[in-house]
């Protein structure tokens, strides 16, 4: 595999070949084909080892451990589980009711579920968080952005929230996880992912 950098310092030094007149039009095609074909075969090989690297395996457990399959959780966890289907659920009507206020609707969310669920809000915070981060960069993978920016979004609104040291800038960076784009959400998931 050529590197980038070979790849460009090939194609100046043949454009200085041809500026001087030591190379004829039909060199400095073949080596435009082949460099172009070099480039192409770095790029497949790269994206798929990164493909390779970010993938989920084949079984229920992703590359860090954390188990996605809801059947194969023991009891204790399908309670975290269903805590954060009921957050989705209850995110998802406070957003109606404020209009769209993304803090104002995670506030709402959580007021509740501090009151119902106690028990996994206090003592299972951590897991909830991981099983977040799994499953965003499970979406990410499958290309449905706008889950992947939900899923980054609570994983870091529970991580500000039940942390005793917080961001400065948490609330903005809360805003800006609602909005983000796909270079910002692997970019976020790669950090968190050990």
């Amino acid at each position: 595999m050529t590197s980038r950098k070979k790849a460009q310092g090939k194609a100046r030094r043949a454009l200085k070949a041809v500026e001087e007149g030591k190379m004829n039009n039909g060199d400095v095609k073949e080596e435009e084909e082949k460099r172009s074909e070099e480039e192409k075969g770095s790029k497949v090989e790269s994206l798929v080892s990164q493909m390779e690297w970010l993938q989920m395996s084949g079984s229920d457990e992703c590359v860090h451990g954390c188990v996605t399959c809801v059947c194969c959780l023991p009891p204790s966890d399908r309670v975290c589980v269903e805590f954060v289907d009921i957050f989705i659920d209850i995110y998802n009507m406070s957003v109606k009711e404020n209009y769209g206020e993304a803090l104002a609707s995670l506030d709402a969310a959580v007021s509740v579920m501090r009151d119902q669920h106690g028990e996994v809000y206090y003592n299972k915070m951590e897991w909830i968080i991981s099983y977040l981060v799994a499953m965003g960069t499970k979406l990410v993978l499958m290309n449905d952005i706008t889950g992947a920016r939900f899923q980054a979004t609570f994983s870091y609104y529970f991580d500000q929230i039940s942390s005793d040291v917080r961001d400065k800038y948490w609330q903005q960076r809360v805003c800006e996880l609602v909005k983000s784009d796909e270079h910002t959400l692997v970019k976020y998931f790669r950090r968190r992912i050990p």
